[in-house]
């Protein structure tokens, strides 16, 4: 009767057990599965912020798109081809002997309209936040406005903002210059348009229907300068180049105008075929009316001459 009695308790033990081992599973299978949707949900939610993220650093024209990559560097597409390159489109400061450049920046973005971006970025080392105004226009043009806002009186030797451009633009527009890019990148940069007054705008042109013509110009009261580079083989890149020459050494705390640019891109290449052919007519006209003017003179001092004989 014990040993019966025993094994019944031993069963009865068992079969506890067994129970306990099955809940205990049934609560790990429980807590595996809330883990697991837990996973999901944010995952999920991971999902949308990048996507609303990506949303919110894109402007989209048509078949362009201007896009603002986690390192504040702007970039432009033309239906999937990039048309920058590297940094992209970008601005910096020369202060104190240092380049400080814009991306290395706290970013804030708004978006008041689909076209349109408003951008703050609060910069790392510099007590200065620029305000970006980015309105994408359609058929391939966008104005690009910036304001600088100084915290603490600052030193500002010079600035630029830069376009940095796919080496397969292989030619260059400055009015009433043009030419072509080197074959090669060399250990330099290499400036290419050389003419010293500031010119209209400046422009790079391409063989290939991937990549758009481009023009940059500044607002006709600025007294920037329009400058069109060459990389160096690091970079291999061609750069449409905006200048400014520190007037002001100080800046003191408030906010100043910088920059009212607006870049177009054409498609269609006989657009830029046709300036550059209005340019070259224009400049034709003009060098015939000097030599015009100059026979005119060479006549009237003749003339003058025999009379005087």
């Amino acid at each position: 009767k014990e040993e019966l009695k025993r094994q019944k308790e031993e069963k009865k033990c068992n079969e506890e057990e067994q129970k306990r081992q099955g809940e205990e599973r049934k609560r790990l299978e429980a807590e595996q599965k809330k883990q697991e949707q837990l996973r999901l949900q944010e995952e999920e939610r991971l999902k949308k912020a990048k996507e609303e993220d990506h949303k919110l650093r894109t402007l989209q024209s048509g078949p362009f798109r201007l896009h603002i990559d986690q390192h504040n560097r702007l970039h432009i597409y033309y239906k999937e081809q990039e048309l920058t390159k590297g940094v992209g489109i970008n601005m910096g400061i020369l202060s104190e002997g240092n380049w400080y450049a814009a991306c290395d920046s706290r970013i804030e973005i708004k978006r008041p309209s689909s076209n349109k971006m408003l951008v703050q970025l609060i910069h790392n080392k510099l007590p200065i936040t620029y305000s970006w105004q980015i309105d994408f226009k359609p058929e391939g043009m966008f104005t690009w406005d910036i304001d600088i806002s100084f915290k603490e009186p600052l030193r500002i030797d010079r600035s630029n903002a830069y376009l940095f451009l796919s080496k397969s633009y292989n030619n260059w527009i400055a009015p009433p210059q043009d030419g072509s890019f080197p074959s090669s990148f060399g250990p330099e940069w290499q400036r290419m348009n050389t003419h010293g007054d500031n010119v209209e705008f400046i422009g790079l042109y391409s063989s290939s229907e991937e990549f758009p013509d481009v023009i940059c110009k500044n607002s006709k009261d600025s007294d920037s300068l329009l400058v069109i580079q060459n990389t160096d083989a690091n970079l291999s890149s061609r750069v449409l180049e905006i200048q400014y020459e520190g007037k002001k050494e100080f800046y003191q705390p408030g906010t100043y105008p910088f920059l009212k640019a607006t870049i177009q891109f054409y498609p269609d290449k006989s657009v830029l075929k046709n300036i550059l052919k209005e340019i070259k007519e224009k400049e034709k006209k003009q060098l015939q009316e000097l030599e015009r003017l100059r026979q005119e003179e060479e006549r009237l001092r003749q003339e003058a001459e025999q009379k005087k004989q």
